[in-house]
């Protein structure tokens, strides 16, 4: 049996952070191959809303590719995607392609994943 030295009817206020990771299923792939995407959380509640856009980094800032609406299910939500982007827009890029998705919930900062290195095809266009 436990002895207490203090009052054990205390009510203690802690609040729980919500905390919230993004990450792609890979570091790099090729146009038109599948990845996944996945948002894994703690301390927020099943059903949440989460928005995740996928940008494409370049030198002089982000544009959207795509957007994708999704809800937390078991601390988790996961999603494959198609690595695309616009052939009008491939033949204007020379440089590597980078994107990163980012993860927007309501009362929550934006959580970024890290950068997906994409691929041409042999001679793609």
């Amino acid at each position: 049996m436990k002895n207490f030295s203090g009052d054990t009817d205390v009510i203690h206020q802690h609040e729980l952070k919500p905390d919230v990771r993004a990450y792609f299923s890979a570091t790099a792939a090729r146009l038109r191959e599948t990845v996944w995407l996945r948002i894994e959380t703690r301390w927020v509640g099943d059903g949440a809303p989460a928005k995740v856009s996928i940008l494409h980094e370049n030198g002089e800032g982000e544009e959207p590719v795509q957007v994708i609406e999704g809800r937390i299910s078991g601390d988790l939500w996961e999603q494959q995607w198609r690595v695309e982007l616009p052939k009008s827009r491939l033949d204007e890029l020379h440089e590597d392609i980078y994107l990163v998705f980012e993860v927007a919930m309501k009362g929550l900062d934006p959580v970024r994943s890290q950068r997906l290195l994409v691929h041409r095809t042999a001679f793609s266009a």
